[in-house]
């Protein structure tokens, strides 16, 4: 804002639109650069082939069917939103 006025801006709301037309100027060329990277999806994820993918579900499928073990969705989302609210000492 203080760039605007040194312009010779002195009217407030002329100040502040132009000052707000600057930030989405800016932010439309932080959009343009940012669409231009790309994102690495397989960041954090081991690299395994489809046949590898499918036996590792197939065994954990089998482990499933002979003990019966598993984790509800409800119990999953239940732990989800107890993150971060725990007390600590």
């Amino acid at each position: 804002m203080r760039e605007i006025m040194a312009l010779g801006y002195d009217n407030p709301e002329v100040i502040i639109e132009e000052a707000l037309r600057s930030f989405h100027i800016q932010q439309l060329a932080i959009q343009e650069s940012d669409s231009a990277v790309e994102v690495d999806t397989t960041l954090g994820f081991a690299e395994l082939t489809e046949a590898e993918i499918i036996q590792e579900n197939e065994q954990r499928w089998q482990t499933f069917q002979q003990t019966g073990s598993s984790v509800s969705q409800e119990q999953i989302a239940s732990w989800a939103a107890s993150l971060g609210s725990e007390k600590r000492s």
